[in-house]
């Protein structure tokens, strides 16, 4: 975990892959609102969350007021995410996934009637014949939208060990969440770069090293 931006109601972390944001089953670990709270002596609350397999940017809130309030930005889709996917297969250009989530019992989200709206946009920023580098916003907050939805279209994300390709062995999910913007705020733009192992198996993939 690393911070990136603190201010008098929001801090904002770099989550490692491996972290857990909040408590949940079968999770032993101490989540990052309880380590962010131990350091700064007082409680935080996460306004959002990010898949434990997820890197990326990650925001909590230092009081009530503002969780409310950003809760409420993302519940309402006024907060723009930017992520980055290395899938598995060639995929050119741009496009959006207009497909309704439903979360199963097994813990598995998939496309059904049955789900609410989901839709993602992707735009590929390099494709080789066994996978592609894609630029992936989620315009809906579903969970495991991004995984469910390139999973659905024939391209899962490499490393997914849920929604995966086994083609490809990968040494973690390659997904990061790179960039949040909160429009009409006094707040930057909160952008964290992948880590080492994200980008060394992406250059590894792309270069057809395999």
């Amino acid at each position: 975990m690393e911070i990136i931006f603190e201010d008098a109601h929001l801090i904002v972390v770099s989550k490692a892959c491996g972290e857990v944001v909040v408590f949940g089953r079968n999770f032993k670990e101490k989540p990052l609102n309880y380590l962010l709270s131990e350091k700064l002596g007082h409680s935080v609350y996460p306004v959002h969350r990010l898949d434990k397999e997820t890197s990326g940017v990650c925001l909590f809130a230092k009081d009530i007021q503002t969780q409310r309030l950003l809760s409420s930005l993302f519940e309402n889709r006024k907060i723009k995410k930017t992520y980055w996917a290395l899938v598995s297969g060639k995929l050119e250009g741009e496009g959006s996934i207009d497909a309704a989530l439903k979360l199963f019992g097994s813990g598995r989200t998939g496309v059904s009637k049955e789900g609410k709206p989901s839709k993602t946009l992707y735009r590929a920023l390099q494709s080789r014949e066994n996978a592609s580098f894609l630029e992936v916003s989620p315009l809906t907050g579903r969970r495991h939208q991004i995984r469910a939805h390139l999973y659905f279209i024939g391209h899962p994300i490499l490393g997914d060990s849920l929604y995966g390709n086994p083609a490809i062995a990968a040494p973690r999910l390659m997904l990061h969440a790179l960039k949040i913007i909160i429009p009409e705020s006094n707040w930057p733009s909160f952008e964290a770069q992948p880590p080492a192992d994200f980008e060394k198996f992406s250059r590894r993939i792309l270069n057809q090293e395999i």
